[in-house]
């Protein structure tokens, strides 16, 4: 759902809850936050009718309000029926909730995910915090827009089309059938039956190029019976576990991906779990800041990768390159 229309459907639902009586049309158009957009009385009307209908399909009971006569005065939603449930949650509950709204920071949905979490700590008197050992684990970045449309496929159990690109290899169209969408070490993974290849396959969802596609067909396959097994990971996804020192205040690439950053004597120490093919790029980034990589082996590589672009980049003896 995008940022604008989950926006608008909680202000009307806000205002649903808080009106005196009933909302006409007119008043929901003058004075809810997100139709102003409507360009005409038709469009608003569409509008409104598909956003009424998709609150009532979440079990939001959004009731008409008729006069004597049989005709629509307006719109309410009655605390009464639609009311705050005490879920009767221990700290360790709301720890979960926490973690889980953390993972939409920054994302198309955190602002809606944090409004839920203040009005859940509101109504059971408890504050959270999040451990720093586990803050940031799992996290919607930009580059993870994928994961809405992912979600609600591999929900409904719908297809999905996209546009994929696997290291090294060119951009080729994909048919998918979505059983789950998970996080492993800070990067999200889709996971599901490739109709052309015809088996599992696991795909990165920042190698998905454009948007996702969801079609109305139904899967086909159902997944696997055992689902405590430990998913594969793509082909060339083994990740390493790297600490970087840079310069204080540089390795910009490096530290969006870090799951742990310390500061010594104007150097930053930056740990990072990724694959090989993700780690070189963004340390090339930074080529001139880094000072020393651990393991050795992606010390190596770099040095290789530092040495090949040198190469490539050498200017002849006659001025021209």
């Amino acid at each position: 759902m995008r940022r604008d229309k989950t926006e608008r459907l909680l202000n009307l639902v806000f205002a649903l809850m808080g009106t005196q009586g009933s909302m006409s049309r007119s008043d929901i158009r003058a004075t809810v936050a997100g139709y102003e957009s409507s360009e005409s009385d038709e469009a608003f009307e569409r509008m409104f009718e598909r956003d009424k209908d998709e609150l009532r399909s979440m079990g939001i009971p959004v009731e008409t309000v008729f006069d004597a006569f049989g005709d629509a005065l307006g719109y309410v939603i009655a605390p009464t029926t639609y009311a705050y449930i005490d879920l009767h949650l221990t700290s360790r509950d709301l720890t979960v909730l926490s973690i889980a709204t953390q993972v939409w920071d920054k994302a198309v949905l955190a602002s809606a995910a944090r409004t839920a979490m203040r009005k859940i700590e509101s109504q059971t008197e408890k504050s959270v915090g999040i451990s720093p050992l586990i803050q940031g684990v799992a996290r919607v970045r930009a580059q993870d827009g994928a994961i809405i449309p992912l979600l609600s496929a591999a929900r409904e159990k719908k297809v999905v089309r996209f546009s994929y690109r696997a290291p090294g290899q060119e951009l080729e169209k994909r048919i998918v059938e979505p059983w789950a969408v998970i996080c492993r070490n800070g990067n999200w993974y889709v996971v599901g039956y490739d109709q052309d290849r015809g088996e599992e396959r696991t795909f990165k969802l920042t190698r998905i190029q454009g948007s996702v596609n969801v079609s109305a067909q139904l899967h086909a396959q159902e997944p696997p019976q055992d689902r405590t097994r430990t998913v594969q990971l793509p082909p060339g996804e083994s990740l390493t576990d790297a600490t970087i020192c840079v310069s204080e205040g540089r390795g910009g690439r490096l530290m969006r991906h870090a799951y742990d950053i310390t500061s010594n004597n104007a150097m930053d120490v930056i740990k990072v779990k990724a694959s090989r093919a993700e780690l070189i790029p963004w340390m090339l980034s930074s080529a001139n800041a880094i000072i020393s990589v651990e393991p050795q082996e992606l010390r190596e590589d770099f040095l290789a990768s530092l040495e090949s672009l040198a190469t490539a980049h050498e200017f002849r003896g006659d001025g021209s390159g």
